[in-house]
């Protein structure tokens, strides 16, 4: 008895991409189609739109070249969807990999950038997460889909005055990724049934950003915030500084190099 095929993060984002492409394609309008396979083939005829996945001109992991092909037919419209697919696309791959980090998975180590934010956010609040996990799988027991519990999440943190948006983000992403991680299902179910659940999550998370220079400003917060709170003990620049200084300052002081006049 052949084993059903392992879904995956990665397959779940190539399939949403295909989607939503195929999608695009149905709203251009007019002479657009012609326009965009001009961009692609240098011919306005006989190319197929949908085989340029397949020649490795876009793909899921990339789309800028997409994006730059729409914007220059006058589809804007098409090119801000296709940033929302990418802000989705990076708030799964986080919470994808924090679960890996909480559960002790390997990680894919393909998305390093992500993968690196994931962990400062699984390694800052692992003690604290340890300590509420029956709290956590209550909280995903209260509602029938995540996406519910997700919703609750929302409103409960953006309704705190405190702190900035990068803060109440980081704060619902932390604790999506321990609801997915706490998620009760059979082992063998698990890896099949998360990446549905991930983007689900995404797909909540992402409605409060409204451009990918918001999620670079997420990131930076994130790796800054980290910073400041696990590596300000770090002296090992003030001991550089201080072991040149023991080196420098008795050369100074020898007669090659002591300048007369000088103390």
């Amino acid at each position: 008895m052949s084993s059903k095929p392992q879904n995956t993060i990665t397959n779940e984002l190539q399939q949403d991409f295909r989607a939503l492409y195929i999608k695009i394609l149905s709203d251009l309008e007019k002479d657009q189609p012609k326009e965009l396979r001009y961009f692609y083939f240098g011919t306005p005829e006989s190319c197929d739109l949908l085989s340029i996945e397949h020649a490795g001109k876009i793909s899921w992991t990339d789309v800028s070249s997409l994006k730059e092909g729409l914007s220059a037919v006058g589809r804007q419209d098409l090119v801000e969807t296709l940033e929302e697919f990418e802000m989705k696309t990076n708030l799964a791959l986080l919470l994808d990999a924090f679960v890996r980090i909480r559960k002790g998975i390997p990680r894919q180590n393909l998305f390093k950038d992500i993968e690196a934010i994931a962990g400062c956010l699984a390694k800052s609040t692992d003690d604290a997460l340890d300590k509420n996990k029956f709290k956590v799988k209550s909280l995903r027991k209260s509602k029938k889909s995540i996406e519910q519990v997700m919703m609750s999440l929302k409103e409960k943190i953006e309704t705190n005055p405190t702190g900035p948006w990068t803060k109440k983000l980081a704060l619902l992403t932390v604790i999506a990724g321990e609801l997915l991680s706490e998620t009760e299902t059979k082992n063998e179910d698990f890896a099949r049934s998360l990446p549905k659940a991930v983007m689900r999550c995404s797909s909540e998370i992402c409605s409060g950003m409204t451009s990918l220079d918001e999620w670079d400003e997420f990131c930076l917060y994130v790796k800054e915030r980290y910073d400041e709170v696990y590596c300000e003990h770090d002296h090992s620049a003030n001991d550089v500084k201080k072991k040149v200084d023991d080196v420098i300052a008795p050369l100074m002081q020898t007669r090659f190099f002591h300048e007369p006049g000088n103390s």
